[in-house]
């Protein structure tokens, strides 16, 4: 039954996003970092909402200890899907998160990712990799913080 109502929520999410991309697209001309803080804001506010909706309860810990006045970048042991929900509600910086590439291709969520600085990482071909490691490191240079979640198996 959660999972219809995300379902749901989704969909809703999807049709109220069409006005917000405006928005963004307008604070984009202003001020680029001003659309990545309000597109951040937005799918921070959402993700909460789904958390909810999931029925999780979110415990942060040391979330003092993180650097709030400058980029770094985010390791994180990627164990589900809701990581990447746990990560966007708890950083305080501005954070585009490496994604596989084939998020891409999923509509609403891949243009929230591109207006937030995500990174889509093709793991099949070194040469597009390269380039997307490239591509991060110009976005630390420019204050964005890069959340990277890795898919770690735990030794038996």
């Amino acid at each position: 039954m959660r999972l219809f109502i995300i379902g749901i929520y989704y969909v809703l999410f999807s049709i109220s996003s069409l006005p917000l991309y405006l928005i963004a697209f307008i604070l984009g001309k202003i001020d680029e970092k001003k659309k990545v803080e309000f597109a951040q804001r937005i799918v921070r506010n959402r993700f909460r909402i789904i958390m909810f909706l999931a029925g999780a309860k979110l415990e942060c810990r040391g979330a003092e200890n993180v650097p709030k006045d400058e980029p770094i970048m985010y390791i994180a042991n990627h164990r589900s899907n809701v990581d990447i929900l746990v990560g966007y509600i708890t950083v305080p910086t501005l954070t585009g998160f490496v994604s596989k590439e084939s998020l891409r291709k999923v509509p609403c969520v891949s243009r929230w990712m591109k207006i937030l600085k995500c990174l889509f990482l093709n793991r099949e071909d070194p040469r597009e990799g390269m380039k997307t490691i490239l591509q991060g490191i110009e976005q630390i240079k420019e204050g964005y913080s890069i959340g990277e979640m890795t898919e770690m198996q735990a030794e038996p």
